[in-house]
């Protein structure tokens, strides 16, 4: 894992209210957040509460 000053990172998502989901953007997600996981030492995701892609997508990370 490559670490900047030992230095732990926080990612933000806010998404719309409604988004129609497809598979692709499904694996789009989950490729970057994996990314931001293995590469940019992200260790909290941070999410929304009132709109479908935050709901569908918190379970993600």
């Amino acid at each position: 894992m490559v670490t900047r000053n030992n230095a732990l990172y926080t990612c933000c998502f806010f998404g719309h209210r409604t988004i129609k989901e497809t598979e692709e953007m499904k694996a789009k997600l989950m490729e970057k957040i994996e990314k931001l996981i293995t590469d940019e030492n992200v260790d909290t995701f941070l999410f929304g509460s009132k709109s479908r892609f935050n709901k569908r997508y918190k379970n993600c990370s």
